[in-house]
């Protein structure tokens, strides 16, 4: 019975994860939702507001921005928490793709692929509340959803690590490898799918968090500073400038891009099989040429040996996962 223990704590984690499927739908257009996103989060954002300036005052003080940002994260979190991502996913006038896992590339997982996604092909109707994320055009960028939950989420973490607790960036950045690999998809109790398209996202939500107040420059350099989204004007918190995820979502969140590695080879064998199906070119990245013209923007120093694109983007195909030493600078 002590054997189950750590399987069933980690499968109460996959409530969380999710994957996306870009492949199977991808020939088929979605209109651009970066202008309906973007009002969509800053309404979100006042009704944040609104709740924590009928309690108190605001000031820059610890006390008061720990309140603020436990409001602004009731709107803004993963699928079952922020009420931004649940009324995305549900919304009858945002254009999505949603694919159930059984019609999806991943079709052939069992319980050695990925359990989340083994599980989620049990589940009957046309949806998925567990599994697989719906695909959305953000600004001509197809990503899955679960992007904005692994900005608000993950992206939180790094952003108290490194901007609140000061931690190295390079520390955080390991540290959320470690996360995807441990309980965040890649392995196969979760999903078996490590997504560094993900490591994009918890990345550039670090960015995005601090951007509500900017009170430190942005991690990729001042000229990148974008906020503050937010100011403290009369003893209530009042949005100073608009939230637009233009400037977070881009070609390293898309996943036939931005290429992700599989726990088991059987598993990689499994997803190149039906990505082929769907289209023989089919491969990743589908463009070299679109995720190297996305490097330079994270071509910024880690330490004296690393850039912050090492740990954020693959360019070198579908692969299986290392457990250790994944990261050849690590």
């Amino acid at each position: 019975m002590k054997n189950l223990i750590l399987p069933l704590c980690l499968l109460c984690t996959s409530v969380f994860s999710a994957e996306v499927d870009h492949y199977s739908k991808r020939a088929i257009p979605l209109e651009d939702s970066l202008e309906k996103v973007n009002t969509m989060a800053n309404e979100h954002l006042q009704v944040a507001l609104d709740r924590v300036n009928s309690n108190e005052n605001c000031s820059l003080s610890k006390k008061s921005q720990a309140k603020l940002y436990k409001s602004l994260k009731s709107e803004f979190a993963n699928h079952m928490k922020g009420q931004f991502t649940k009324e995305l996913i549900h919304s009858e006038t945002i254009d999505l793709h949603k694919t159930h896992i059984k019609n999806s590339i991943y079709r052939d997982w069992n319980f050695a692929d990925g359990m989340v996604l083994a599980i989620a092909k049990l589940k009957k109707g046309d949806t998925n509340s567990l599994g697989l994320s719906p695909l959305i055009n953000i600004n001509d960028h197809y990503i899955g959803i679960d992007k904005f939950e692994h900005m608000f989420g993950m992206g939180f973490i790094y952003f108290r690590l490194h901007h609140h607790k000061s931690w190295p960036l390079k520390s955080v950045l390991k540290h959320g490898i470690f996360r995807e690999k441990a309980i965040l998809g890649g392995n196969i109790i979760e999903t078996g799918v490590f997504a560094y398209a993900d490591l994009s996202a918890n990345f550039n939500g670090m960015r995005f968090w601090n951007h509500m107040l900017q009170l430190d420059n942005d991690v990729l350099g001042k000229e990148h500073n974008i906020g503050p989204y937010l100011k403290c004007d009369s003893g209530k918190w009042s949005i100073n400038k608009k939230i637009d995820f233009s400037k977070y979502i881009d070609n390293t969140m898309d996943e036939t891009l931005n290429c992700s590695k599989f726990a088991r080879k059987s598993s990689l064998r499994k997803f190149n099989k039906r990505i082929k199906e769907i289209n023989p070119d089919n491969t990743c990245p589908m463009s070299s040429a679109k995720i190297n013209s996305s490097i330079n923007k994270y071509q910024v120093k880690t330490s004296s040996k690393t850039m912050i694109s090492d740990w954020l983007i693959n360019t070198k195909g579908n692969g299986r996962l290392k457990f250790t030493n994944e990261f050849s600078k690590e």
